[in-house]
Order: structure tokens, then C-alpha cells, then sequence
């Protein structure tokens, strides 16, 4: 991953040197991509923010959606250190109608289960008692896209996490069977 990290950041310097402005940002995105996978959460946020930004100035809406998620999966993976959880969930939740309408099905499952992480980060246990289809919503949906993509790590993630929400409610018949979902990912996927 650190030649990777390495060969995009050169890609990146000679699109901005020569004015590639999409290609740039395309490139900056992907660069906190490859520090995100490497686990260097700290390196990729620079990149998704200049991203975003940049997207928002050039009006590149989906990509800004994009990058939004970038950010919020980055920023989630900081934990209690950050504390923009709800202005994030805001973000991604003004930028779901352009996601579900234009987006990749993968940027649709990615963007549901930053907006259930950011829900289920942020809320207490007697708002998410309130309010349960706030997380389970954006779960069943991703749960939905991501069997749809064969994508395993985005199902298990999103059938643990259905499991977790269903346990702390109370309802066991719903938490086994999001368990038994995840447990059969889980294993496939190793």
C-alpha cells in the first residue's frame, strides 16, 4: 500500500501541475482511499477534505458525496477523538438523494452504513430506543445493496451491527437471525 500511496500522490502532483482539475480530484480521493486501507486514518483526512472541497467548488456534487463518506468512515474511525459525528450524519444524509439516485451501488452501501455509524455513534441508548429505524433503516438498506454487490465485509458489517441495535432493544428473535446473517458472512468471508 505505501507504493501505492506514493505512485497516486506523484499522480496527483502532475495533474494539479498541469490543471487536470477532475483527474485531481479523482486522484485525491483515491489517495485517502489507499491511506484508509493502509489503516493511516490521519494521513487520508487531508486528502478527503482538500476532496471535498475541491469538489464543492467545482460543483462535482456525486464526487463531494463521495468524498463526504470518505470523510465520515474516516472520522468514525477516530472515535471519541471527533467530535463532528452530527454535522457528518447532516452531510450525509443532505447528499443520500443524489447517492441512491446516481451512485455506484457500492457508494450506496458504503454511504447507508456511514449514516447508521454515525447514528449509532452519536445517539443515546434512549434515543436509539426512540427512534430504532434512525440506525435500522440504513442498515437494511445497506444489508439490501451490499448482498445485491456479493460484497461479504459490507453484509457482515451490516448484519452485526443489526444485531447490536436489535440486542440493545430487546428484541432477540430479530438479533439471532442478524447474527446467524453475519455469522454466515463472517465465515464465507475468511
Amino acid at each position: 500500500l505505501e507504493e501505492a500511496a506514493a505512485v497516486t500522490a506523484e499522480l496527483a502532483a502532475i495533474c494539479h501541475h498541469k490543471g487536470l482539475q477532475l483527474p485531481w480530484v479523482k486522484v485525491l480521493l483515491l489517495l485517502a482511499r489507499v491511506h484508509q486501507a493502509a489503516g493511516s486514518v490521519v494521513c487520508a483526512l487531508p486528502y478527503a477534505l482538500s476532496c471535498r472541497n475541491l469538489c464543492k467548488e467545482l460543483h462535482l456534487e456525486l464526487l463531494a458525496a463521495a468524498a463526504t463518506c470518505t470523510l465520515a468512515e474516516l472520522c468514525l474511525a477516530l472515535g471519541k477523538a471527533c467530535c463532528h459525528v452530527a454535522s457528518l450524519l447532516a452531510m450525509l444524509r443532505a447528499s443520500l438523494p443524489l447517492v441512491l439516485g446516481q451512485g455506484s451501488m457500492h457508494l450506496q452501501v458504503r454511504t447507508q452504513l456511514a449514516i447508521a455509524n454515525c447514528v449509532l455513534s452519536s445517539a443515546s441508548p434512549e434515543e436509539l430506543v426512540a427512534d430504532p429505524d434512525a440506525a435500522l433503516a440504513p442498515l437494511a438498506a445497506a444489508a439490501e445493496g451490499a448482498v445485491k454487490l456479493g460484497a461479504l465485509r459490507m453484509q457482515a458489517e451490516a448484519y452485526h451491527l443489526q444485531a447490536v441495535v436489535y440486542n440493545s432493544l430487546g428484541r432477540l428473535e430479530e438479533r439471532d437471525l442478524a447474527a446467524s446473517h453475519f455469522q454466515r458472512c463472517d465465515h464465507i468471508a475468511c
